[in-house]
């Protein structure tokens, strides 16, 4: 199951700040690529926390790794080759228990399908804060699959693009009516679940709607909790399911009059 994170989607699953950084045992963390600047930085970042940092260059033999313990490889996207799919799968041929994240800028829906073919576990944000990057690494050391909100959110957009080419069965309700529990939603908490949707962190929706992101987040954790939702992932995926707008089609980034489950919402942009 691929789970997200709210910055990266950003924010992987519930329980996220359960997780330890520094606490648990050790994890090697291999370098893989050319980018000398990124590495250094990302040495840096990692400095202090429970991953253990080496570097090594596409085509280097894979050091000497005891098989009891975890290990993650962390490649960079700015050099992704054919070689590089070929390298990756070798890799996990090579050291099974190994774990694969890819770093980018940003992702490009054709080039993360083609890594996670090969055997990518986890896709991060090189803008995401030490925060974020440090538990989403942690996450995919740990055994979960990893995938910035964005690209998932670029899925469900083209899923609904060709849904809404599809053409639509005769109905006497004009507006698609789904959970009712979508009604125990304040305008408010309607407002920062479309942020949800798009994506954003909880500092931007806070900055838009002139509250603290302390407020932001206990609107957050309501929504989950209304919807039955377990992450923000969830909550943008549902949110997509259930907002719609005045015309009956799916919400999109530039679409503020909407209807959640036919309750007519008007959202601030």
């Amino acid at each position: 199951m691929i789970e997200v994170n709210g910055n990266i989607v950003t924010q992987a699953r519930s329980g996220l700040d359960g997780v330890s950084t520094g606490a648990s045992a050790p994890v090697l963390a291999i370098l893989l690529g050319e980018n000398a600047l990124l590495f250094t930085g990302l040495k840096h970042l990692l400095s202090g926390t429970r991953f253990v940092v080496t570097e090594m260059a596409w085509g280097d033999s894979l050091p000497q790794i005891p098989h009891d313990r975890p290990v993650l490889f962390i490649v960079s996207a700015s050099h992704w080759t054919d070689e590089s799919i070929s390298t990756i799968r070798h890799l996990k041929t090579q050291c099974p228990i190994g774990r694969v994240c890819m770093l980018a800028d940003d992702f490009d829906i054709t080039r993360v399908m083609e890594a996670y073919e090969a055997g990518v576990d986890g896709f991060c944000l090189m803008t995401a804060d030490r925060d974020v990057l440090t538990r989403s690494l942690d996450l995919i050391a740990l055994g979960e699959d990893i995938l910035p909100s964005g690209i998932v959110l670029s899925v469900l957009a083209q899923l609904s693009r060709q849904a809404g080419s599809q053409p639509r069965h005769a109905s006497n309700d004009k507006t698609r009516v789904s959970i009712p529990i979508a009604h125990k939603l304040s305008v408010r908490e309607g407002e920062i679940l479309r942020g949800l949707m798009e994506g954003e962190p909880n500092k931007v929706i806070a900055r838009r709607f002139g509250l603290s992101e302390a407020t932001v987040k206990v609107h957050v954790k309501a929504i989950l909790r209304k919807i039955g939702a377990k992450n923000r992932t969830q909550a943008a995926m549902w949110a997509s399911d259930h907002i719609v707008t005045e015309n009956g089609d799916s919400a999109g980034p530039m679409n503020t009059n909407y209807k959640i489950d036919g309750e007519h919402r008007s959202f601030a942009r």
